[in-house]
């Protein structure tokens, strides 16, 4: 399978075919029994452990794309947080690639922050300056919807965020209310 491509190591497996393989899984990714077989097959952890390795801003569009999808499902939101790097590669991403990695990025963090937030989801989302970074994203000229959902993350939490004396409150609270 393609997810067994991004697996091996990848100095021995082009540029173009990195992101042609990357092609293929998001191309397949719209359809729930697809994301499953990736989701199964490693694809999330094969995705991150990538995208840990600073690929170029195409690569991380794909990738960001199919931890979307992926993570659309409960399985796929699961094996993203079981890798201990998933939430802050993400979260790195945030302003560093392009708008269409901003959107992503957000959508994904959005995913976890509405279906998947333990209390280590928090807590981890606040170490790593995801918080911090949101909070900068409002500032920026982005999409409207962009920021609401950015805002809808802040609002859903911030009451446990509040909490963390590392957290600057005037920042947080100018955007949750």
């Amino acid at each position: 399978m393609i997810v067994g491509v991004l697996k091996q190591c990848t100095t021995r497996i082009t540029q173009q075919g990195i992101n042609s393989a990357l092609h293929v899984l998001l191309d397949a990714c719209p359809w729930g029994r697809n994301r499953l077989m990736m989701v199964e097959s490693g694809a999330v952890s094969a995705l991150i452990e990538l995208e840990l390795g600073s690929p170029e801003k195409r690569t991380t569009e794909l990738i960001l794309g199919i931890l979307f999808h992926l993570c659309s499902c409960a399985d796929g939101r699961a094996e993203f947080l079981r890798h201990k790097g998933g939430i802050a590669v993400v979260t790195k991403r945030i302003m560093r690639v392009s708008p269409a990695a901003d959107d992503r990025a957000v959508l994904i963090l959005s995913l976890i922050s509405k279906f998947s937030a333990t209390s280590w989801v928090v807590h981890e989302m606040l170490e790593v300056g995801t918080v911090t970074k949101l909070c900068m994203l409002l500032q920026l000229d982005c999409a409207t919807y962009l920021k609401e959902k950015t805002m809808e993350i802040l609002r859903s939490h911030s009451d446990d965020w509040l909490k963390f004396p590392c957290i600057d409150k005037t920042v947080l609270t100018r955007y949750i209310k």
